[in-house]
Order: structure tokens, then C-alpha cells, then sequence
């Protein structure tokens, strides 16, 4: 087969963008970029409330004439690029039959996919686009593939008048036999059982106050700390402690024809038989159904001014805070404007005037915490532009604004002080998501469904999405932390303990530098720039040593009667009563209760469990996640139990215990 490299040749200039998953260029985008860094009038950050931000730059003599350049833009013809357009499907399906000829079937696959992006629906380009894509299935021994498109391709035939495809037809014909003689000597017995693996990513008790968390989950505020989450009872590893649901989420490359992830459901479907939106290009699905549910939030408002929010070329979050807008809708935009809902008076902010903390809704995200210091001029300028751009073109090209029961309709200042208050929406999530939006990831692997050894030891995390998830917001950081979040579909995250929890201890996440993997100058910078605070967590107080350090010292041991009494999240180096319990072989006793161990005993139970644990990977190299999860369950307890922290051992365990989850959760998302 030849390398991608070498057949570039094979793609248009024309086409080049689409292939590559890119933006084409814009003008418009760039005399908006031109102008926030020239603009130095403003001086947004002397304005507290956000309306009056978005009033002050919108009736700038600048702004007001870039507005309504945009709206000529959106009132001109819509640039056939962004179309559905017969003959960029022609050429796209054309350049995936010169791959097929190469005999390179993904890529060939890839070009018929994107060729049914623009095929206009009904037409023979759809009907070609699907036949050839069948073919392409079947080569690569995709019976299940090749039977969909194929049905789909005479489906249209059947209900459109294209009387000349009767050739096409029968090739259909004659391969759909031949799919269904193969699928007959198929054994389809699956490894994993779809009930069990929800029952598995599933929470036992849920709360009847945080929606998303067990019963024993709360969330509180403390200074120096801020709201945080905290578990009310002893929790052991391996335990889903939080499943939440984002309350919006999108695709990082949803605007430049992103076709590896379902723009619903967030299946992979790189290798699929997906089915693409009726009305624009860039929107494609792993199926029907993902097509029809999605209906409510795409097709209402985001279908038909795709082609202009391409123009704008909108950075994830940007994008994110836009579809928070409209998964909102203009109803509860309306609500919340005249009456934004008050926290219950004992209640911590976010929570409900019935007491509750909500994921479902978005008065938690409109209480995210943001850090109105740390933000630039140019940067609330863009903030602000992006806001007023994207509030006029809902304006301009949908009934968003016309949907809304205004109290009286023909109040037009009501009008315009809505439109103001929604770019308002629009700049606080563009303000707060920077620290709390959440990344949407996956494991990638070059067989999903049967991946090899050296796949599995190969694999990297992709992070292909965005979400606003109200109550992993609330999770602070620590560089050694106590929870791993999985990502499963729909972006739904589940989070799990990697280490016991005593009742009143914090759930720490990790916000990207582990003190096993950078050192602390590195963790401090990122933390500090990123995220705005300076981490006070154990590795950076007592400067714990990086992996390759760890792996040279040896384990020490604790006092197995007294070391469940303390959590490993207090300051527990400097209390005298925790070092009494510290073994190694110049001292074999606790000093605490008196209990004498046999330090060679010790060493030897541990080696035990580090065999256990090279057990359990050696499942996991062999695709059986479920069965090694127990055993590292196992692991992990007993090293929280008997072993001083740090310890590379523990660290290698959880590791492993999360590349379990994430392949486990592979299969969750088929």
C-alpha cells in the first residue's frame, strides 16, 4: 500500500481544506483579528458588568460598521463551498476512487464520505457516493459496512427518479450476495456484554442533591479552597463517585468537517457507515437516529449558518459557549434574563432555590468562577467581537430572537436589551471556560474491536472534544491525584477513585502535569499561567521526585493497625504520630501502638502484589480490561494501606487501572 505522503498529488487544491480537516481562508476573520489588535480604545477591564461591556464595544463607531460588513456577508449568497454542491461531491468522490485504485482503502473510504457530506440528499451523488463507499467496506472485510451503504444507496434509488443507475444497481445487487454468503460463516460472539458494561459505569446510590454524584458526594466552600468536592464517607479505589453529562459539548473540528467522531452521540466512526445532515456539510452521524435526535439543537438553529460560523472560524471554546447559548434556547434565555433564579439562602452559589446542584442545568455554569484579573484587554475585546458577531448572525438568519415570548413584542428596546444580554452569556463562557471546560477524549487505537498487544501498549489519548460539565468544575487539582475521569459517550465523564478516601477528604483531578512526569518549576508555570493559583498539594509542598528518581528509592512501610487512621490529603509529614508508623529496617516497630513487623514479610507480600499487578497488565495486553480491574483494584488498596507515599509502584498501577477504564470504555461507546 502506498503512504499517504506519497499520494497527496491525488488531492485538489480545491479540496485540500476538506481533506485536511482545515478552515479556507477568510477575509473577514482577519480584518476581525486585525482590528483587536489595533483597537486600544476600549478599556473594558474598568467595566465590571458584562451587558455594559458588550453596549460599549457594540456602539463603537469600529464595531458598528464590522457588524454590518458581517451582515452583508450574511445577507449575500452563500459561498458554494459551504453548500451542498454537486460538483465539490463529483470531486471528492473522484478522488476517492483514485485512492481505491491505490488500493488505500481508508483514505478511499474518507474521500466517498466527505463526498456524501455535499451530496445534495436524494441525488445520484449520494447514491454513488454510498455504493462506492460500499465497495470500500468490503475490502476491508467490513460485511456490516458494506451491507449499510449498500442499503441506504438503493433506499434512495427506490424513492427518487434515477433511472439511469440501473448498473449501479446491480454491482449492489451482486455485493450485498456476496456480503451476506460471508456474514453466514462469521462467528459474532462478543467479549463484552453492553448490560454489564453500563451496570459497571453506573452509580450505585445517586444523590438527591447533586444530580450527577453518589450520595456520599458533597460539594462545599471553604476559603483559600473555594468550592470544592468532598466525600462523606470512607471510599475505596475503584469506585464511580460522579457520572455527568455535559450540559454542552462539541467537536473541536465540529466546522471543518470532522467525520472520525458522530456529531451527536461522539462515537468514533472514523471506520463506519455514517450518514450525513441533510442541510450542510459539516454535520455527520454514526447513524439515523443519532441524525433525528440531534435535531433539536442543530437543526433548529446551527444548520443553517454553518457555512458562517466557518467564516469565523471559531477556537473550541468559542464554539462551546455558542451552543451553550442555543442548547439554552430563547425561552430560558428570556427566563433567566428576567429572572435569573437565586441560590437557596443556605445553599452554596450554583445550587437551586430547591437546594439542588443541577448538571442539567445552566445556572451552575452561570456560576462558574472566572478570573476577571488575569484577562487582557485585547483578549475581552475579542471575547466581546466574537459575542456580537455571533448574536447578529442569529439574529440575521434564524427566529431565535422572534421565538422569544417577549412581554410585549413590540417593544423594541426589549428586543435590542436581549440581544445585549445574550452577548453577555456568550462573553461570560467565553471568560470562564479557559479553566473549566473540560476536554473530551478518547483512546486511540488502529483496531478498535480487536486491538494487539503492542496496539494497546501504543496507545494515545486524543482529545477530540469539549464539554461544560457543571460539577467537574467543581473538582480542584492535585499533581498526586485521588480520581481518573473516563470518558464515555454522548461526552458523558465518569470519575473514578484511584486511591481510598477517608469521609471529609477532597476529590483531587489532575489538570495536566503529574509530579511523576514534570518537575515542580514546570507544574508551578503551567498551574500559574493556565489556571491562576499556586498549588499547595504534597508533591510540590515536600518536592516529591519525578519518576525516573522514584524508581531508585525503595518502598517504606506503614503500620498496617494505624495507617487507615490518617488521609494522605492532610499535611500528615509533619505530624509526629504519622512518622511513628513509618517501618524500614532500622526501625521494624510502630512507634504509635507498638506493633513490632517483619520487615522482610512485608517485602515479600509487596513483591506479591507487584506480581499481581504484572498480572493483571499482561490481561490487559491480551484486550481483557474487565478481568484485570479487580486485581488492580486489589493492588491499590493494599498499596494505600501498607506503603508510604510516593511510590512508583502505586503510579504504575493507576495508570494501568485508567488504560483499563478507557479500553473498557471503547467498547461502551460500539
Amino acid at each position: 500500500m502506498s503512504s499517504c505522503k506519497d499520494e497527496t498529488f491525488l488531492i485538489s487544491k480545491e479540496t485540500s481544506p476538506i481533506w485536511n480537516s482545515t478552515h479556507f481562508q477568510s477575509p473577514f476573520r482577519e480584518k476581525v483579528d486585525k482590528i483587536v489588535r489595533e483597537s486600544r480604545l476600549f478599556q473594558l477591564k474598568t467595566e465590571k458588568c458584562n451587558v455594559q461591556r458588550i453596549k460599549r464595544v457594540w456602539e463603537s463607531d469600529t464595531v458598528t460598521k464590522l457588524v454590518e460588513e458581517w451582515k452583508n456577508i450574511i445577507s449575500s449568497q452563500q459561498d458554494l463551498r459551504f453548500s451542498k454542491n454537486v460538483e465539490i461531491s463529483n470531486k471528492l468522490r473522484q478522488e476517492g476512487n483514485e485512492f481505491y485504485k491505490k488500493k488505500n482503502f481508508r483514505r478511499a473510504q474518507k474521500g466517498f464520505t466527505l463526498s456524501l457530506c455535499f451530496a445534495p440528499v436524494g441525488s445520484k451523488e449520494q447514491v454513488l457516493a454510498y455504493s462506492n463507499r460500499s465497495a470500500s467496506f468490503m475490502e476491508m472485510s467490513d460485511k456490516e459496512g458494506c451491507l449499510s451503504d449498500i442499503d441506504k444507496a438503493l433506499e434512495i434509488m427506490e424513492n427518487s427518479s434515477l433511472g439511469d443507475l440501473q448498473s449501479v444497481k446491480a454491482k449492489l445487487m451482486e455485493r450485498r450476495a456476496r456480503c451476506d454468503k460471508m456474514l453466514n460463516n462469521d462467528d459474532h460472539r462478543g467479549q463484552f456484554n453492553a448490560k454489564q458494561l453500563r451496570e459497571f459505569f453506573s452509580l450505585q446510590n445517586p444523590s438527591k442533591i447533586i444530580e450527577a454524584a453518589e450520595q456520599f458526594v458533597e460539594i462545599q466552600d471553604q476559603p483559600g479552597r473555594g468550592r470544592h468536592v468532598v466525600v462523606t464517607q470512607d471510599v475505596n479505589p475503584g469506585t464511580t463517585i460522579i457520572l455527568e453529562q455535559p450540559y454542552s459539548k462539541v467537536l473541536i473540528k465540529q466546522l471543518q468537517w470532522e467525520i472520525e467522531f458522530c456529531h451527536f452521540c461522539f462515537k468514533n466512526i472514523s471506520n463506519s457507515p455514517s450518514v450525513s445532515c441533510g442541510g450542510c456539510v459539516f454535520a455527520i452521524y454514526c447513524n439515523y437516529n443519532c441524525l433525528l435526535l440531534d435535531s433539536a439543537l442543530h437543526n433548529f438553529y446551527e444548520c443553517k449558518i454553518t457555512p458562517y460560523l466557518h467564516q469565523l472560524q471559531l477556537k473550541r471554546l468559542v464554539h462551546l459557549a455558542f451552543r451553550t447559548l442555543i442548547k439554552m434556547g430563547p425561552k430560558k434565555l428570556y427566563q433567566f434574563w428576567k429572572k435569573s433564579p437565586l441560590s437557596h439562602p443556605h445553599a452554596i452559589l450554583g445550587f437551586d432555590s430547591d437546594g439542588k446542584y443541577l448538571s442539567s442545568s445552566y445556572y451552575p455554569i452561570n456560576c462558574l468562577i472566572y478570573h476577571d484579573d488575569a484577562l487582557h484587554e485585547d483578549e475581552l475585546l475579542q471575547y466581546c467581537t466574537d459575542s456580537i458577531l455571533l448574536v447578529q448572525l442569529l439574529d440575521d438568519k434564524t427566529d431565535f430572537f422572534n421565538s422569544v415570548p417577549y412581554d410585549d413584542e413590540d417593544d423594541k428596546e426589549e428586543v435590542t436589551n436581549l440581544k445585549h444580554f445574550a452577548a453577555s452569556i456568550l462573553l461570560l463562557s467565553q471568560m470562564s471556560f479557559p479553566c473549566n471546560a473540560h476536554s473530551i477524549s478518547a483512546l486511540q487505537l488502529p483496531n478498535i474491536l480487536d486491538p494487539s498487544a503492542d496496539d494497546i501498549v501504543t496507545a494515545s489519548t486524543l482529545d477530540f472534544g469539549a464539554g461544560a460539565f457543571a460539577l467537574l468544575s467543581m473538582i480542584n487539582h492535585s499533581c498526586d491525584p485521588n480520581v481518573v475521569r473516563i470518558n464515555l459517550e454522548h461526552g458523558l465523564n465518569a470519575v473514578f477513585t484511584i486511591k481510598e478516601l477517608k469521609a471529609g477528604d477532597e476529590v483531587l483531578d489532575n489538570y495536566g502535569v503529574h509530579f511523576a512526569l514534570q518537575d515542580h518549576a514546570h507544574r508551578s508555570n503551567h498551574l500559574l499561567n493556565y489556571y491562576h493559583f499556586s498549588c499547595d498539594c504534597l508533591p510540590c509542598k515536600y518536592k516529591w521526585p519525578k519518576m525516573d528518581i522514584l524508581q531508585t528509592l525503595e518502598s517504606r512501610f506503614l503500620c498496617q493497625n494505624c495507617s487507615r487512621q490518617f488521609s494522605k490529603l492532610s499535611d500528615i509529614y509533619n505530624k509526629k504520630s504519622f512518622q511513628d508508623c513509618i517501618l524500614d529496617k532500622g526501625k521494624n516497630w510502630c512507634k504509635k501502638c507498638g506493633q513490632t513487623y517483619d520487615i522482610n514479610l512485608l517485602q515479600k507480600n509487596l513483591q506479591a502484589k507487584t506480581d499481581q499487578f504484572h498480572d493483571a497488565y499482561d490481561l490487559l495486553l491480551q484486550n481483557k480490561p474487565k478481568e484485570c480491574i479487580p486485581p488492580l483494584v486489589e493492588c491499590l488498596s493494599y498499596i494505600e494501606s501498607h506503603i508510604v507515599p510516593p511510590c512508583i509502584t502505586a503510579n504504575f498501577i493507576q495508570e494501568t487501572f485508567k488504560q483499563s477504564l478507557n479500553m473498557l470504555a471503547i467498547n461502551y461507546r460500539q
